[in-house]
């Protein structure tokens, strides 16, 4: 854990915190809505499907999460690091996460600035990812999950900050316009009669660390408050008798359209039929795109779509952090003789404080 961050337990009332170097990460407010609309388009995107698909406006997510507080929108937070770090001037780092619907897992969006703008950007990356650990932790959040660009300096300082390689996956675009097929045999639009089967599909087909990783599939999201959007979906089912052979999601925008798919590894040569049916659906062009990420574990459907005219579009890293880990949970203090008449409790943090000698003994 970065120097610091045992300050936690003493955070301002505003949520701000003391971490690395005498900078101070805070929670985004209205004073910030200049500057982070007009360095914005400088900072780096994570979240490829929700950029494509809606557009990367992190300054109207961060709005919508501040007048919402955070029940829609993004959770963003700021990150002043000091002078001496910014070359005497004053500086402002903006990072993003996207909580998921499942409530306890969140996305990294978005980070401010690139790492090659500023010599204090790589340390400013760290400050703020471990501000988010720790806001995590103190909202329950299990998982922090970061779709990062193949790229090696991002992926090193992603690691430093605690989270840890998953899974590799290669986006695959098609932005030409095709004939509509025929809907295959056995192909099924899903209903929740499905979900069991679509369940024991990922089982089987998908690792068990990137499973837990993973985005939800949409069959698997629960409840969650969400504004009203132009988002399109459909979902479909490949059966053969009681076993779901593959699972299709086509979620689509005014803006572009993006194909999920989980596949079992026997028939994917033969998902030909199934993908042409669903890009007829989408009707790709170059004006909206249609998206396809498919995972290095399910490599044979990248063939696959490369028969059907897609074309490679980025090279991305899955990781992911564990905000849990980070924060100080509270522990039963045990007394010989008064454990069943008194009941003490003290945070694990407090071991650490100063005035606790390095035996254990109070320090007067």
């Amino acid at each position: 854990m970065a120097p610091g961050w045992q300050t936690m337990a003493t955070a301002s009332p505003e949520g701000a915190l003391p971490v690395h170097g005498g900078s101070v990460a805070r929670p985004f407010a209205l004073r910030d809505v200049t500057a982070f609309g007009r360095l914005a388009s400088q900072g780096v995107f994570f979240d490829l499907r929700q950029s494509l698909l809606h557009g990367a406006s992190p300054l109207a997510s961060a709005l919508l999460g501040l007048v919402t507080h955070q029940h829609w929108g993004a959770i963003t937070c700021v990150h002043e690091p000091p002078l001496e770090r910014s070359n005497g001037q004053p500086r402002r780092a903006f990072c993003q996460v996207l909580p998921r619907p499942d409530g306890v897992s969140w996305d990294l969006s978005f980070l401010y600035p690139a790492l090659d703008q500023a010599s204090w950007a790589s340390r400013s990356w760290l400050d703020q990812l471990q501000y988010m650990m720790v806001l995590g932790g103190q909202r329950q959040v299990e998982r922090l999950c970061a779709r990062a660009p193949e790229d090696g300096a991002i992926e090193e300082t992603l690691r430093s900050a605690g989270l840890c390689v998953v899974g590799r996956e290669e986006v695959f675009c098609l932005a030409q316009s095709v004939k509509h097929a025929p809907q295959p045999k056995g192909l099924l639009r899903m209903t929740w009669e499905h979900r069991q089967a679509v369940r024991a599909l990922r089982q089987a087909v998908q690792p068990r660390l990137r499973r837990q990783a993973e985005r939800l599939l949409p069959c698997d999201e629960v409840a969650y408050p969400q504004p009203s959007s132009a988002v399109t979906r459909d979902e479909f089912v490949w059966q053969v008798g009681d076993q779901a052979m593959a699972y299709l999601s086509l979620s689509q925008t005014r803006r572009a359209a993006w194909l999920d798919a989980v596949v079992r590894p026997e028939v994917r040569a033969e998902m030909a039929p199934h993908l042409c049916y669903l890009i007829g659906l989408a009707e790709p062009s170059r004006q909206r795109p249609l998206y396809c990420a498919v995972p290095d574990h399910s490599i044979g459907l990248g063939w696959v779509l490369r028969t059907l005219s897609f074309e490679a579009y980025r090279r991305q890293s899955l990781l992911v952090g564990f905000p849990l880990a980070r924060v100080g949970v509270r522990r039963p203090m045990v007394i010989p003789g008064l454990e069943g008449s008194v009941d003490i409790g003290t945070p694990v943090q407090g071991i650490s404080r100063p005035g606790v000698g390095p035996n254990g003994g109070l320090c007067h």
